[in-house]
């Protein structure tokens, strides 16, 4: 199911949009916001669906909440799209 929900869910610009997480340390929401250019709501929806889909991870950090790529997840994503693409 988390499969099939990581290829459902990547059509949508803004989840599309989002910039893979670079820093160990992880990005919080207002990072990501400022580079969207989207609302607090809206960013979070679409990190929260990205992390039900398995392809980031998320860490409670006093009010704050930050995200960061889970690189493996990403590149079976990756591996099993590039499978269904070939011939």
């Amino acid at each position: 199911m988390v499969q099939g929900r990581r290829c459902c869910e990547l059509p949508d610009p803004a989840t599309r949009g989002v910039p893979g997480p670079t820093d160990p340390s992880g990005i919080c929401v207002c990072e990501f916001q400022s580079e969207l250019g989207l609302g607090q709501s809206t960013t979070s929806y679409h990190l929260r669906v990205l992390r039900e889909a398995g392809l980031v991870r998320e860490e409670a950090r006093g009010k704050w909440t930050f995200y960061e790529l889970d690189r493996e997840a990403a590149e079976a994503a990756l591996a099993r799209l590039r499978g269904l693409l070939r011939p």
